[in-house]
């Protein structure tokens, strides 16, 4: 019974480990695209235009995405 109870834990920590790195390297990447854009370009809009194309659709699409992927694998938990 211990054993079957620290089975779970590990792999959802693991998961959860996984997701925490994903998301913090992809926020740096588009963070050092958007730099990359301000550098080459010197310009105000291209630094708006360029956080608004890289971190609204996470913003936006973000919680939907959550609760779908909760509903389809709810069924198989």
């Amino acid at each position: 019974m211990t054993q079957n109870n620290n089975s779970w834990r590990k792999t959802y920590f693991t998961l959860l480990a996984g997701q925490a790195i994903s998301f913090i390297s992809s926020g740096i990447l588009q963070m050092a695209i958007i730099f990359y854009l301000v550098a080459k370009t010197n310009s105000a809009i291209i630094l708006t235009a360029a956080t608004l194309i890289g971190f609204l659709p996470q913003a936006c699409l973000g919680p939907f995405a959550g609760c779908n992927q909760q509903a389809f694998w709810g069924v198989f938990l």
